[in-house]
């Protein structure tokens, strides 16, 4: 099965709205570059409330 990338986006802040992005780059483990999202451990705040050291 082939697939295909339409958009890629990110931004550096929690919002609900993210950039279109010509290119990403991404880093193994942690996500997106530059996004807010990116890292070892978990970023969305209601999962950060539960639990912040998850991956």
């Amino acid at each position: 099965m082939n697939g295909s990338v339409i958009a890629v986006l990110l931004s550096g802040k929690h919002t609900f709205s993210k950039s279109n992005q010509n290119h990403i780059r991404l880093l193994e483990g942690l996500g997106v570059e530059g996004d807010a999202h990116a890292g070892e451990t978990v970023k969305h705040r209601s999962r950060v409330a539960k639990d912040p050291t998850q991956p």
